[in-house]
């Protein structure tokens, strides 16, 4: 084979080797845009897919969010009642608390004023005897005194005499008595006017034991009224409830919130936990 044949053959060969080329190229192209092609279908259909899924699923979303208003706009009602009857339940127990705890306090109140009366007849019923007992042990003690005063007149008269050596004068019967008289008027009237000062004591000291005793008795009032409010409560309710003035009232409460017995929070009246 010479040289010249060789490379007709093997341009031949280049020339079929880039037909080849082309054609499978070509083959390859449209397979891409093929492919492609077949990939825009199928993102177009997925795309398609999601956004009726997505519309399904709000479409869903939606429905159940609508149906979920509806029933809770359908239990508006039953709750607004149960709030109703739980509220007015709340009323009533108060009120009868209230009521529970104002019969207690005035037949606390009925007992201890009752109590007072009973003490104060007792007492009254004792006077006439410790004013018997007052008076004789008075007339004993002026008898003592006028006794006491003669016979110092007659020591001091009978010492002048032997100093001065003038005779003893014989005082007669009559002065002797009315001296005793005189003596034992003005030893009855001091110890008048100091058992007037002795009862004026006793009833001031009574007087102030009451009072002492009410004071006390408004701060256990009080003290057990703000314990049976939980939830607090205002003066003006007390005031109300207890039928006491609320300046009396606001320095009672104001003493037990100093004790620690109580706590005030705003305007309430909170029990110790």
């Amino acid at each position: 084979m010479s040289n010249a044949q060789d490379l007709r053959r093997l341009t031949e060969e280049a020339a079929n080797a880039y037909e080849d080329r082309v054609t499978r190229l070509a083959a390859i192209k449209t397979e891409t845009t093929e492919m492609l092609e077949g990939f825009g279908k199928e993102r177009a259909e997925m795309s398609a897919q999601l956004k009726a899924d997505l519309a399904q699923a709000e479409a869903e979303r939606v429905r159940q969010a609508q149906e979920e208003a509806r029933e809770r706009a359908a239990e508006v009602p039953e709750r607004r009642a149960e709030v109703s009857e739980m509220l007015e339940g709340f009323g009533k127990e108060r009120a009868e608390m209230s009521a529970q705890l104002k019969a207690d306090l005035a037949q606390a109140e009925a007992e201890r004023v009752r109590q007072a009366q009973e003490e104060a007849r007792e007492r009254a019923a004792e006077v006439p005897e410790r004013r018997a007992e007052v008076s004789e042990m008075l007339e004993g003690f002026r008898k003592e005194q006028a006794e006491t005063a003669a016979a110092w007149r007659d020591l001091v008269a009978t010492m002048r005499a032997k100093r001065t050596g003038v005779p003893l004068r014989v005082v007669p019967p009559e002065e002797v008595k009315m001296a005793v008289v005189e003596e034992a008027e003005a030893v009855e009237e001091r110890e008048e006017a100091e058992a007037v000062e002795k009862v004026e004591e006793a009833e001031a000291a009574e007087e102030a034991e009451e009072e002492s005793y009410e004071e006390k008795t408004l701060e256990e009032q009080i003290f057990a009224f703000v314990n049976s409010h939980p939830e607090g409560i205002k003066l003006v309710d007390m005031e109300r409830a207890l039928e006491a003035p609320r300046i009396r009232l606001g320095v009672v409460a104001k003493k037990l919130v100093e004790e620690g017995r109580i706590k005030k929070e705003g305007p309430l009246y909170i029990p110790v936990r």
